[in-house]
């Protein structure tokens, strides 16, 4: 307690009362939102799956920015599948169970990340509406994306020529398994979006982050070109 009120000293005299009070609400509905849902994925765990330079620390997106992010996706629960790259603890993962897909994979190349995702997936278990969650350790420059996988969120897990490879294993699965697929890729405003030069995708919208803790962040939602081009029309899931 002493801890929060030292920052919030800190914050009143360094940026005022405005910016301390939306710090101090955004604060409150993350706690409230991990009570709720019986998980711990706030702390930052620094180191713990920067295996390169060009894969990012584990640092948990915003409640709200994965809650805006999954509205952009129409639901099928009899098809839908749902991919986080870079899962981390799990938190995307957590929220995405609570939305009516078959099921939900993530993909995470840290032993203790992945053991902190499974962890936080099973206590708040009973929230769930996805049939299936599941975590695989694995490498994403070479994770093979199933063919049944319909929605894909990344919150800049990495940069450079990992996420160029995952673009391409991206791409590859699409190709393969032509379908509709929704890519959510949230990103900072001064990187580079490597599928802006994708001619097999579509910029569907940009949204605006009103909640987000970073002011810099953009999430930008691509569609498939097959979902102009085909109907509702999907492909049977991998046995």
């Amino acid at each position: 307690m002493l801890r929060v009120l030292s920052r919030i000293a800190g914050k009143l005299l360094s940026e005022g009362p405005v910016a301390t009070t939306r710090w101090a609400r955004f604060h409150l509905c993350e706690r409230s939102r991990e009570r709720q849902l019986g998980v711990n994925t706030a702390a930052f765990a620094p180191g713990a799956d920067r295996q390169n330079n060009e894969c990012e620390q584990y640092e948990p997106t915003c409640y709200r920015c994965i809650e805006q992010a999954l509205d952009e996706l129409e639901i099928d629960p009899e098809r839908d599948v749902f991919l986080d790259y870079g899962c981390g603890k799990g938190r995307a993962m957590t929220v995405a169970a609570t939305y009516p897909f078959r099921k939900a994979i993530g993909v995470e190349l840290a032993d203790e990340l992945a053991a902190a995702a499974r962890e936080n997936l099973e206590r708040s278990a009973g929230h769930h509406r996805c049939r299936e969650v599941t975590v695989e350790v694995t490498d994403a420059t070479t994770y093979r994306v199933p063919a049944e996988v319909s929605g894909i969120h990344l919150f800049n897990p990495f940069s450079g020529s990992v996420l160029e490879a995952v673009v391409q294993q991206i791409h590859r699965s699409w190709k393969t398994h032509p379908r509709p697929l929704t890519i959510l890729y949230k990103t900072p405003g001064n990187y580079p979006d490597p599928f802006a030069a994708c001619d097999w995708l579509k910029l569907h919208a940009e949204v605006p982050l009103d909640r987000c803790r970073w002011d810099h962040m953009r999430l930008f939602v691509y569609r498939s070109v097959a979902d102009e081009s085909r109907s509702a029309e999907r492909i049977a899931p991998d046995v």
